[in-house]
């Protein structure tokens, strides 16, 4: 069953009216911006007659937020969040859509962070992601408790191919950090052809995913026997940088703590 908890800063409000089309159960809680799709190459999409919202937990939480606009000036808005957890034990769920309402209005998005970041919702098993949005709405104009959870959409994920641990003592993987970007360098000593998936992601402090971003062999799909692949991994997004600073107003993630940015393999297959 979906769950979906509604949070307001400051109270402890229920409010079901706005899920007239979802098996819902909506609690009081309170909580809180970009995750990714890790991807894959595995190209027959999943029959399930079970729908992926059944095993989707949410958080929706709107809170005020203090932010600089293009004046230089201090204003409040309206900063909503969702924590959205995937509670299959075995599949991916891929967010389609979130939204939620104020007053007569309904705002939603297709996939979440889409309005600032072009990055494939995914969440595998037992992962949070913290999905966060500026409204644009001011806070004199509306407050927390106008905001409504109205509505988050899914689908099944493609399954990583994964690792092979076949290749573990014949593959190394090198991945090392300077400044603002990784540096990845595979070497393949097997007996085949290879092919390697990477992903760069960042949390916050409570090990919520805030985004994260697959890398794949630049130029070609597999690293030939005796080969080596050495590339530089950079994400568009500021992982490393003022964005995420918590004391930086001109960002919706000012105030959030976040731990430093981590790089990993999650695919190492035989091509075939």
């Amino acid at each position: 069953m979906l769950f979906v908890l509604v949070a307001l800063v400051g109270t402890a409000c229920t409010d079901n009216k706005a899920l007239p089309d979802l098996d819902a159960t909506v609690k009081a809680r309170v909580a809180t911006t970009i995750a990714a799709k890790a991807p894959s190459r595995v190209s027959a999409k999943l029959s399930e007659p079970i729908p992926s919202e059944e095993y989707i937990e949410i958080v929706f939480t709107p809170s005020t937020y203090k932010r600089i606009n293009s004046l230089k000036e201090t204003v409040t808005n309206i900063l909503v969040e969702f924590l959205i957890t995937n509670a299959h034990p075995t599949k991916a769920i891929d967010i389609n859509r979130v939204g939620w309402e104020f007053g007569k209005q309904s705002v939603n998005y297709s996939g979440y962070g889409v309005q600032r970041h072009q990055i494939n919702p995914c969440i595998v098993p037992g992962e949070t992601v913290r999905v966060r949005f500026n409204s644009k709405v001011d806070a004199t104009s509306y407050g927390v408790d106008d905001f409504k959870y109205q509505q988050v959409r899914s689908s099944w994920c493609e399954p990583l191919i994964g690792i092979d641990e076949s290749l573990l003592e014949e593959v190394s993987v090198d991945i090392t950090r300077d400044d603002g970007m990784f540096t990845v360098a595979i070497t393949n000593d097997s007996l085949t052809y290879i092919g390697w998936t990477g992903e760069l992601l960042r949390k916050d402090v409570e090990g919520n995913i805030i985004t994260k971003t697959p890398f794949i062999l630049p130029s070609v799909p597999c690293i030939k026997p005796g080969g080596r692949t050495t590339f530089d991994a950079k994400s568009s997004l500021d992982f490393f940088g003022k964005e995420y600073e918590p004391d930086n107003l001109n960002t919706i993630y000012s105030g959030m703590m976040l731990v430093e940015p981590e790089f990993r393999t999650i695919e190492l297959y035989k091509c075939n």
